[in-house]
């Protein structure tokens, strides 16, 4: 299926993998590989970023929170 997408981004686009969802967990492991190369992006005034987590909903485990 083809979306509408600015021109622009078409050859950025066509460097995204392409993750089928019937395989949840592998579609979940490359999500999670192509976000760790990327890393964070450089931005013109330092941010300050940190991991926490907060709790879930009675019973429900924390749930992990960026900050």
């Amino acid at each position: 299926m083809r979306h509408a997408i600015d021109p622009e981004l078409v050859p950025v686009a066509e460097m995204l993998p392409t993750l089928s969802h019937d395989d949840v967990e592998a579609t979940r492991r490359t999500a999670t590989e192509h976000g760790a190369m990327a890393g964070r992006p450089e931005t013109p005034v330092p941010v300050d970023v940190r991991d926490a987590t907060v709790p879930g909903p009675e019973g429900a485990p924390e749930v992990p929170v960026r900050i």
